[in-house]
């Protein structure tokens, strides 16, 4: 028994042995449409042994929990560990990306800075959502990473629509605290693909919540600085990563924006890409 699917050409699959097991690999499971051809097969097998569940792969156990949920945590981590290892040749970004009437953008900043949430509530608006959580930058375009998006439960209560695909849905033990829940456009009838282009514009975002949201012109000096601070595998030649984002930036109109009330940050971030 498996469920097998692709990431960036890369085929995964994930065998088990256990029937009552294969609903969870499903939540892990990346439905987005990759127009990549097959690259290779990464096979992972989730096994129940003296206790433990383990994470078996190319013959060696990688990783074992006590229970199920952290198991099907910790798989979903390593799925993601194998497939971007090997995209040494690219930056990887803390960031997330939609498309806006026809306009690709990206959107970074800080943790729990509100990128999910704004891209949820802009996706239940009309926009099309990429990714919440990584970008891949290599030769001054950006390739979406279609990881499954973490909606945490505190965001429930500012996205009823939201909250009503989740109540279907089982929540896992958060990474920092609380839980969360798996979940993609799919979920919500939509399409949900990966991307490869020069965004039209970065918005990087800050919180404050309990004030009016705010827009302004961001130096591309300013964003190139913040990308950076979000890069996630700086290493080796650093004037060569600077190029690359400078690069990226040539034809993006950057922003800052204080992320204010949801509904009307999300309201500012559209008149801004309409």
């Amino acid at each position: 028994m498996n469920r097998t699917f692709s990431i960036l050409g890369d085929q995964v699959v994930i065998e088990t042995d256990q029937p009552d097991w294969l609903e969870r690999l499903d939540d892990i499971a990346v439905q987005a449409h990759d127009p990549r051809p097959r690259n290779r097969t990464i096979t992972l097998r989730l096994a129940k042994s003296d206790g433990f569940v383990h994470i078996v792969h190319e013959g060696q156990i990688i990783a074992q929990e006590t229970d199920l949920e952290a198991a099907i945590r910790m798989l979903h981590l390593l799925i993601n560990k194998l497939v971007l290892e090997p995209q040494t040749e690219v930056l990887k970004i803390h960031a997330a990306a939609g498309t806006w009437q026809g306009r690709f953008f990206l959107v970074t900043g800080d943790r729990g800075a509100g990128k999910t949430t704004l891209l949820l509530k802009m996706m239940l608006d009309g926009a099309e959502m990429h990714c919440d959580e990584t970008v891949l930058l290599r030769d001054g375009r950006i390739q979406t990473f279609p990881r499954k998006f973490y909606i945490k439960t505190g965001t429930l209560p500012c996205l009823p629509r939201v909250a009503a695909i989740c109540a279907a849905k089982r929540a896992y033990p958060g990474f920092y605290g609380g839980r969360f829940y798996f979940a993609d456009p799919t979920d919500f009838g939509l399409p949900w693909r990966s991307r490869t282009e020069r965004p039209w514009a970065v918005f990087h975002l800050t919180p404050a919540f309990e004030q009016a949201p705010l827009l302004q012109p961001c130096a591309k000096v300013e964003m190139a600085k913040q990308l950076m601070l979000q890069t996630v595998n700086l290493a080796g030649d650093l004037g060569r990563h600077v190029a690359q984002v400078c690069r990226l930036l040539e034809t993006c109109r950057c922003y800052s924006l204080r992320v204010g009330g949801l509904d009307a940050t999300a309201a500012l971030l559209q008149k801004t890409l309409a």
